[in-house]
């Protein structure tokens, strides 16, 4: 019985570990608004697979959006 209780101890340890703190926030706001290094750090977090989910889904959805709106100013400018 120990050891059922052991084991959700340490599952909830690794779901705190998981969590972002702000200054981890604040520095990712900080090195994506700089042109160029913005791709390369997105792409890294987006697919390594020793980052916090949370920063791998913020990565992928700015990346989306990146895309999105490359595309369409893109579209805009060839009309």
């Amino acid at each position: 019985m120990g050891e059922v209780g052991q084991e959700e101890a340490n599952s909830l340890n690794e779901e705190i570990d998981q969590t972002v703190s702000v200054g981890e926030w604040m520095l990712l706001g900080i090195v994506t608004a700089i042109p160029i290094v913005n791709i390369i750090i997105l792409l890294f977090l987006a697919f390594s697979e020793k980052v916090k989910p949370n920063m791998k889904g913020y990565a992928i959805a700015s990346l989306i959006i990146i895309g999105v709106i490359t595309i369409g100013m893109l579209g805009l400018r060839y009309l």
